[in-house]
C-alpha cells in the first residue's frame, strides 16, 4: 500500500482557523511532513480535527469511504446530543416552573 504524507504546506494552503493552525504546529513540531495512518489519526484525534482535514482534502471515492466509515459515529453523536438536549429542556422547564410559582407568591 502506498504511504500517504500530509505536509505543513498542504495544510497551510487550506487556510485553517487559528485553533487548527496551532494544533498543526504542535503536531508537526519541526517536521515538514507527517505520515498519515489510521493508527496515528486515532492516537491524535483529541489534538487535531481530522474531520476538517478530510472534508477539505478528500474527494470522490475517498470521501465516500470516509463518510461511510464515520456515519455510525455521527449517528451516535447526534443521538447523544438529542438525549442531552431533551434532558436540558426538561430541567430548564422544571426550573422555570418553580421560579414562576415563587414569583406569583
Amino acid at each position: 500500500m502506498k504511504q500517504v504524507y500530509i505536509t505543513m504546506q498542504q495544510i497551510k494552503a487550506l487556510s485553517p482557523c487559528a485553533d487548527q493552525r496551532r494544533a498543526v504546529y504542535n503536531l508537526f513540531g519541526k517536521k515538514r511532513r507527517m505520515l498519515v495512518t489510521e493508527q496515528r489519526a486515532v492516537a491524535l484525534a483529541s489534538r487535531f480535527n481530522f474531520n476538517w482535514l478530510a472534508v477539505n482534502t478528500l474527494f470522490g471515492s475517498a470521501r465516500q469511504a470516509y463518510d461511510a466509515a464515520t456515519a455510525p459515529a455521527l449517528r451516535a453523536r447526534d443521538a447523544a446530543r438529542a438525549a442531552a438536549q431533551q434532558a436540558y429542556a426538561a430541567a430548564v422547564a422544571g426550573a422555570w416552573a418553580r421560579c414562576y410559582r415563587l414569583q406569583r407568591r
